[in-house]
């Protein structure tokens, strides 16, 4: 069974580009009973797939933060967490996080104060 997360099991989802690879971040609440958090990702919102599998202790007194560095990144890159629980067979879903990943602009990019009358 999965079903979209309500906003008291994900507290936070981001991702971001540093240098060659992409970050992602999330924070779960407190209260979740969660033991695995399995990122998936495509190239495409209908094409997700396991991209990593991170352990997790549910039922914790305090947020649980946690990281992951996709090291290849696509061009565009569709995140998805899937949280589960073993024990009871649950699993639940985040909403779908697009990552732009493009190389720098070489020639650099300039903004000038215009005045348009």
């Amino acid at each position: 069974m999965a079903q979209i997360l309500p906003n008291r099991t994900l507290l936070n989802f981001s991702g971001k580009k540093t240098g060659s690879t992409i970050e992602i971040n999330a924070t779960l609440s407190a209260s979740h009973t969660f033991d695995k958090i399995i990122i998936e990702r495509g190239s495409s919102a209908s094409t997700l797939q396991k991209l990593a599998e991170l352990e997790t202790k549910g039922e914790n007194s305090a947020p649980t933060l946690f990281r992951y560095i996709d090291e290849n990144p696509l061009k565009v890159s569709f995140y998805r967490i899937r949280l589960v629980n073993t024990l009871q067979n649950i699993s639940e879903v985040s909403s779908i996080l697009m990552v732009q990943f493009e190389k720098e602009i070489e020639t650099g990019l300039s903004i000038n104060n215009t005045i348009v009358s």
